[in-house]
């Protein structure tokens, strides 16, 4: 069988070993850098703030050109990962409602987990304070939800199931890779983020498709940077 004809089965891999190595070593590196103050590529005439966040955006779309170098080198469209099915309007609607329920239901029980777990994580240093700021941040929302839920969901799911061979392996694996992605934020919102990733996994897999969950984490990461910026003016 040929590796095209391979990859397109759900149970195969869609890159080496070393490949997928690249791409946790790309979050990993950005985590350290989190943890001791090395947040961004200082930018001129740009605040510490913006170039952050034009840092997390290379980032993160530097992995996604990885993932879609390898998925052309095998002949493959990026929605063998994705699965949007939107041919149709009314299918948007319909994966942003499944989007929306998620959110209902994924943040309360998120919110109470991080109570009983005494979670706490200061975002505010991160968040927008200006107009411009708020612009950007938008854009790094919308890049986070689609490149995160493609590398994890997406990507590291379907390499995770290949070599296991079960699919509860695959989203178990891809949960706690997101969830050390963000050991910066202290180990007891890293468990916390690392159930959100399971939720995430389990969602695209009983959806058959990341497109709702890109919607949701988009979404969710918006509406919390807008939320805060709205209250302070």
């Amino acid at each position: 069988m040929s590796s095209t004809v391979a990859a397109r089965n759900v149970d195969a891999p869609v890159a080496p070993w070393w490949h997928t190595a690249l791409v946790m070593l790309i979050f990993g590196a950005g985590a350290v850098a989190d943890r001791h103050g090395f947040v961004s590529i200082p930018l001129p005439k740009l605040s510490a703030r913006a170039s952050e966040y034009i840092t997390i955006l290379l980032m993160e779309w530097l992995v996604v050109l990885l993932i879609w170098v390898e998925l052309r080198r095998r002949k493959l469209p990026i929605d063998v990962l994705i699965n949007a099915r939107w041919r149709k309007a009314s299918a948007i609607l319909k994966d942003l409602g499944w989007a929306i329920a998620f959110l209902l239901v994924a943040t309360p029980s998120l919110e109470l987990l991080s109570r009983l777990a005494r979670a706490r994580y200061d975002a505010t240093a991160i968040l927008p304070t200006t107009w411009f700021a708020m612009s950007l941040w938008l854009v790094v929302a919308a890049t986070a939800g689609f490149c995160e839920e493609l590398t994890f969901r997406g990507y590291l799911y379907r390499q995770f199931r290949a070599w296991s061979g079960y699919r509860a392996v695959g989203v178990l694996l891809q949960g706690i890779a997101f969830g050390l992605t963000h050991a910066y934020q202290g180990w007891r919102m890293m468990i916390v983020i690392t159930v959100f990733g399971w939720m995430f996994g389990a969602f695209a897999l009983w959806r058959k498709s990341l497109a709702p969950g890109m919607l949701a984490h988009g979404i969710q990461d918006a509406a919390g940077g807008l939320i805060v910026f709205l209250s302070r003016r």
